[in-house]
């Protein structure tokens, strides 16, 4: 396992981030740490993070199978100031302080594009606990790792239903056939500009 550890970061709470519904592979662990295990990527993890106070600098611990410190450092997105991002939020609105402090510690996980995708199409209609349910399905039906597009076209539409997927499984199913036959490509997607990226998304059934 190698281990990384960053120092003073702050604008940061595990729990703010990983149950706030942008990811699904991140569970507490079960000694009552607060810790929490999981993956990103390929790279299974155990994350802890600790300070005196919310107001605080603390320490980020990360015990993982791989990835190296300038992955985890891009994956929590440790290199953007989410205190002038809240700042000018207050700033335009001042009734939105609230949450803001409420949610003092999320930071937007750069996450795999595919594995975004995926569990994006899974939220219509859904919530937290029955999305994670359905991706741990997945990840077993795919050995373990994150399914990637041929794994959703292995498993095919009536086994995607029959994990759990519902209406949802012929939307995974378009969006693996894009991904194989390159009408789904990351790379072009992120070199456009954003409406241009949006437009290209929305082709994907069930975005």
């Amino acid at each position: 396992m190698n281990e990384i550890r960053f120092e003073k970061i702050r604008d940061f709470d595990l729990a703010h981030i990983f149950e706030c519904g942008q990811c699904f592979r991140w569970v507490p662990s079960e000694d009552g740490t607060g810790d929490y295990t999981g993956a990103a990527g390929s790279y299974a993890a155990r994350v802890s993070y600790h300070s005196k106070c919310p107001e605080d600098t603390g320490e980020l611990l990360i015990e993982a199978t791989g990835g190296d410190a300038e992955f985890w450092y891009d994956y929590f997105d440790l290199g953007t100031d989410y205190q002038d991002i809240k700042k000018q939020l207050i700033d335009n609105d001042p009734v939105i302080a609230p949450a803001v402090s409420y949610g003092y510690g999320i930071r937007i996980l750069r996450q795999d594009p595919w594995e975004t995708l995926v569990t994006f199409i899974l939220s219509p209609n859904n919530n937290i606990p029955r999305i994670r349910g359905i991706v741990a399905r997945l990840c077993a039906a795919s050995g373990g790792r994150f399914p990637d597009p041929a794994d959703i076209s292995r498993i095919g539409t009536e086994g995607l239903y029959a994990l759990g997927c519902g209406f949802r499984a012929k939307y995974l199913t378009d969006a693996a056939e894009r991904a194989a036959d390159g009408r789904l490509d990351f790379g072009r997607i992120a070199a456009a500009g954003s409406e241009d990226a949006r437009q290209e998304l929305m082709k994907i059934r069930g975005v």
